[in-house]
């Protein structure tokens, strides 16, 4: 039987958790530079793959197994741009089963969006990128971590654009296909580095009629949440009035 494991490492050099780092053995190097070390006390395993065994699983992380409810308070300002928020898990690592919040009048036409691990650079394109562009030629760190479904992000530190949702990884040409075409002209001199980030809503939620939002409970398993990863509200204030708003995670640690 042969076990591959998704590995996450903390590059001490980067100062970063490197993500889906999947190894038949434990890593002992950093995935973006092997010349980089590592904290060997922060590997951890989020997900394994069998040859022989087939289970359904949203996560493979043991955990003590106590409950506990995380609230999270959001203090909004009148400001009409968009604001963030960013969670940050420094104490230990917990999966997430639910997370749930209360709308209320207040909160009516206003935007909410959920990341985890925002704008993470994984590479740079390879190739010149003109304005118009959906298929883009990436170094092989983007093929790697890059996932079908994360958000994509181009920047060369003077023009950023985000490209959508990332609909292929092409690892025989090295290109990635995104679904909104580029706006600007990006050189791969510059560099222009690739970025993802991982959406826990498909789009900005709509605030509506005042109601209870529940995520999470209609699904089986949970979401690993390692310790010193990021997680990234971005909440867009329509009304111009300063408001709270409190979130509740679901979690065992």
């Amino acid at each position: 039987m042969t076990t591959v494991n998704n590995y996450t490492v903390y590059c001490s050099t980067e100062a970063a958790y490197k993500y889906n780092y999947w190894l038949p053995t434990t890593p002992t190097t950093c995935p973006s530079n092997s010349t980089h070390t590592i904290d060997t006390a922060k590997t951890t395993v989020v997900d394994s793959v069998s040859s022989e065994i087939v289970t359904i699983k949203e996560t493979s992380v043991e955990t003590q197994g106590r409950y506990q409810v995380a609230p999270y308070t959001l203090d909004i300002t009148s400001s009409a741009s968009p604001q963030t928020f960013n969670y940050q898990n420094n104490d230990y690592p917990f999966n997430v089963y639910m997370v749930s919040f209360q709308s209320e009048e207040d909160h009516r036409g206003d935007y909410l969006d959920v990341l985890a691990a925002p704008y993470t650079t994984v590479g740079a394109i390879t190739s010149n990128v003109t304005a118009g562009d959906t298929v883009i030629n990436v170094s092989s760190g983007v093929i790697t971590y890059m996932k079908v479904g994360y958000r994509v992000t181009i920047t060369d530190g003077t023009n950023t654009d985000e490209l959508g949702y990332c609909r292929e990884v092409n690892s025989i040409s090295n290109t990635i296909t995104v679904g909104t075409a580029a706006a600007h002209s990006f050189a791969a001199a510059t560099p222009t580095y690739v970025q993802f980030s991982i959406g826990f809503t498909r789009a900005p939620i709509l605030l509506h009629t005042p109601r209870e939002y529940v995520f999470g409970g209609g699904k089986v398993g949970a979401s690993y949440v390692p310790k010193g990863a990021v997680n990234r509200i971005i909440y867009t204030n329509n009304s111009g009035v300063a408001k709270k708003m409190v979130l509740f995670f679901e979690t065992d640690y």
